[in-house]
């Protein structure tokens, strides 16, 4: 890290830093003009604030190169969507307080862990953010990372920075297998449904007296020998269900319904 580099962090003093300010000029005046050992408390309030600014750009600039690692599991709707942001902070410079906040789509509803924290990443060391979602079918963005770097003692504190990588979470859609089997049951392979009603079709469905204009192929010669009376042959009537090709692009569904033709 080069000086230009520190010095270009911008750090934002609190309302703490003017009161010690106050105070160490007072007693460096009260020193002057009564004499007496209050200049040294003095003198030693403004290093230990000028120590404390140039910690804040320093472990804020290591905050800001620190590795960020992602990790998501559960890709359906009604599965528990599991991110993990992993932050390694690679510097010599430990970070003493780090303010956490996660930024995640609207739609999506936070079921466990928090959406801000104030972490401790040592030196050379890591921290693990977790978060749970409950999944909702789209496209939603996780992350990244707002962060806040301040000092132990809370007198100043870096101005926001953002770390990580926005995270792009696909939610598919859940499978309705109860669905799948009800199709199965009531569609024949051949596409045909029976509606249970005189009409085209092939299944037979009753017996009525002939009328003017029915075809002669229907009529049953069987009745008419046994009774001397014309009788037709009604059929069931079939609806056809025209099969429409449907691409499941999920690994989520399973094989044996991903592959049938319905």
């Amino acid at each position: 890290m080069s000086v230009s580099e520190v010095s270009a962090v911008h750090v934002v003093a609190t309302h703490r830093v003017v009161s010690l300010m106050l105070l160490a000029v007072a007693l460096i005046v009260l020193s002057m003009v009564i004499g007496g050992p209050y200049l040294y408390p003095g003198v030693a309030i403004f290093m230990l604030l000028a120590v404390m600014r140039g910690y804040v750009a320093l472990a804020t600039l290591a905050l800001s190169r620190a590795s960020v690692g992602t990790e998501v599991s559960g890709r359906v709707e009604g599965e528990r969507i599991e991110v993990r942001f992993v932050i390694e902070n690679r510097s010599l410079i430990p970070i003493a307080i780090a303010e956490l906040a996660l930024t995640y789509s609207e739609f999506l509803k936070l079921v466990e862990g928090v959406r801000a924290a104030i972490a401790i990443i040592p030196s050379r060391g890591c921290v693990e953010y977790r978060a749970v979602f409950a999944g909702r079918v789209g496209r939603h963005r996780v992350g990244p990372i707002k962060a806040v770097v301040r000092d132990p003692l809370g007198l100043y504190r870096s101005k926001e920075i953002e770390i990580g990588h926005a995270v792009e979470l696909r939610i598919l859609p859940r499978v309705s297998e109860a669905t799948v089997r009800r199709l199965l049951v009531h569609t024949r392979s051949t596409g045909l449904t029976r509606l249970r009603k005189p009409g085209p079709g092939i299944e037979f469905h009753s017996v009525r007296e002939y009328r003017p204009g029915d075809d002669i192929r229907r009529v049953d010669w069987k009745h008419y020998a046994a009774t001397q009376r014309l009788m037709i042959k009604d059929m069931e009537r079939s609806l056809s269900k025209h099969p429409i090709p449907t691409r499941c692009d999920t690994p989520h569904v399973p094989r044996t319904i991903r592959y049938n033709t319905f």
